[in-house]
């Protein structure tokens, strides 16, 4: 059973990605081969609970957090660990380890670097009640309702109200405006508001939501292009053998509107 500080375990297969030579031009083509496998089929057999939401943030990409020099040492259940371990550590910002007795085997993912950029990033808004997109610093996460709060067509209360939240309820918040106190949340999906900041608290013990197919009907959303500021992260990854021999490497991921992606 592998013990894994701050993440559960979860049982699920993945590839194993043989220790052969390869070519630099390789690397790139065999890491998205282990992000699809591993990200997939974690996707596809967790159950309920954490695992089931770091199986689904970021999709198929999740795998792909593999660093390749480590992935090539480390068996199917280790893999998967350090790519849950390190998603861990990028989400957070602590260090994360773990250990697995039945391989001898233990690692440990630490974020090294954080910078902030700014892209322009996709997203997708209920139409009819999104009226002004203006730059967002993304987060993805889940809050709870202070009190009963109206939702805007923009970031001010000279918008017009196009919704309505109740008391203790939850919702996803999208990202905080950039120089503003207020939020942009969702439903079904897609944007479809603004909150003030103050009427919202983020739920600290709710886990990250799951990356979702927007619900909402076709005509209903229109895909907008959102000036982004965005943080990201390098998250380096060590990892001890069985025979004591020690092997490194790095990802860099940054924070968008589906929550923590590899770049």
């Amino acid at each position: 059973m592998h013990k894994l500080i701050a993440l559960g375990t979860v049982s699920a297969m993945v590839l194993t990605l043989s220790a052969c030579q390869t070519t630099d031009s390789d690397k790139k083509v065999i890491g998205g081969g282990i992000g699809a496998v591993v990200g997939g089929l974690l996707g596809n057999q967790v159950g309920k609970g954490s695992g089931r939401v770091i199986a689904t943030i970021g999709g198929a990409a999740l795998g792909a957090w593999v660093g390749y020099e480590i992935a090539k040492h480390l068996s199917e259940e280790d893999q998967k660990t350090m790519a849950q371990s390190s998603h861990s550590a990028a989400a957070s910002g602590n260090k994360v380890t773990w250990n697995n007795p039945k391989t001898g085997v233990s690692g440990v993912s630490e974020v090294k670097q954080t910078r902030q950029t700014t892209k322009p990033v996709k997203v997708k808004v209920l139409k009819g009640k999104v009226t002004e997109t203006p730059p967002i610093e993304f987060e993805n996460a889940v809050y709870r309702v202070a009190e009963n709060s109206n939702v805007r067509g923009g970031p001010g209360t000279d918008y017009v109200k196009v919704g309505s939240l109740r008391q203790n309820n939850q919702v996803t918040v999208l990202g905080k405006v950039i120089g503003k106190d207020w939020y942009l949340i969702s439903e079904k999906g897609a944007g479809s508001g603004y909150v003030h900041a103050s009427l919202l608290k983020k739920d600290t013990k709710a886990p990250a939501p799951a990356v979702t197919t927007v619900a909402a009907a076709p005509s209903d959303v229109v895909e907008v292009t959102i000036p982004s500021g965005q943080t990201c992260r390098i998250v380096t990854q060590k990892v001890k053998l069985a025979d004591g021999k020690e092997e490194a490497d790095e990802v860099t991921v940054c924070k968008g509107p589906d929550g923590w992606e590899l770049v």
